[in-house]
């Protein structure tokens, strides 16, 4: 189990008087998946807050066209205090009898009229005469949440050779976990699960009391930059970059529920 700590300015985190009382830093803790409900610790890794953070959150809606009919089946629906589910229906299909009737009449329509040139429908020849078109009653339907995802960009600069060896670790910790374990020789019916990791932004010591908790999370995406001064440039001591990127995302394994955001998620 690896401890990474970047920079060396943090604190000590074995020792919690040296954690100054303004120190804020983030915390990932990977885990390596056991069964579908246990897992072991495997990393921990400290890092700086970087310079962009973000709390996103995803709720997806389809504006949708119910139509005359959709629109009575609904009405009927809402009416429909003691009857079944179903004599709503037949109460709307029956209410919307002309819409249905105008539908199929269009669907005929549309293949006589497609023999002269496809210029017309019968929506369009209905809408000339009738000075209108069928009024689509669009309403917003909810689909459900998207998980969040965050996206984290870390840049580090090398003093000597003992920060460039931990800045290796690092990014190597993170892009070993997240891939499944094994090696290509190792050939497995089966891959492995990735390592989880609990993301914590942290305040000398504690978890920050103002800034959003996350859930179990999983790297969707990492990316190293080696030109993050937009040229390639290395120590001429140990010949290790001299600026690096780091771009990492994480897509939480859980979405987030109305009670989760009182809970500070």
């Amino acid at each position: 189990m690896a401890l990474l700590v970047y920079p060396f300015a943090l604190p000590n985190l074995d020792d919690p008087a040296s954690v100054m009382a303004s120190f804020t830093y983030v915390h990932f803790a990977s885990y390596e998946r056991m069964t579908t409900k246990s897992s072991t610790p495997a990393n921990d890794i400290y890092l700086y807050l970087p310079e962009k953070m973000t709390m996103p959150s995803t709720v997806k809606w389809d504006m949708t066209g119910m139509g005359m009919a959709g629109k009575q089946a609904e009405n009927a629906l809402r009416g429909n205090k003691d009857g079944t589910v179903l004599d709503a229906i037949e109460s709307g299909a029956k209410a919307a009898g002309s819409a249905i009737f105008h539908g199929g009449m269009k669907a005929l329509g549309d293949g006589r009229i497609s023999n002269f040139g496809n210029m017309y429908n019968a929506e369009h020849l209905s809408g000339l005469i009738a000075g209108g078109v069928p009024n689509p009653y669009l309403t917003m339907l909810f689909k459900g949440v998207d998980p969040r995802v965050f996206e984290f960009s870390f840049k580090f600069y090398p003093h000597d050779e003992a920060e460039a060896l931990i800045i290796d670790k690092i990014v190597e910790t993170f892009r070993a976990d997240a891939l499944p374990p094994g090696s290509q020789s190792y050939n497995p019916v089966h891959l492995g699960y990735p390592r989880e990791y609990e993301i914590e932004y942290m305040l000398a010591g504690v978890t920050h009391p103002w800034l959003n908790r996350f859930k179990r999370s999983v790297i969707t995406q990492i990316s190293l930059d080696y030109t993050g001064a937009s040229m390639w440039s290395v120590s001429t001591q140990f010949q290790y970059p001299t600026y690096l990127v780091l771009n990492l995302t994480f897509t939480e394994l859980e979405i987030v529920l109305r009670d989760d955001v009182y809970e500070g998620y």
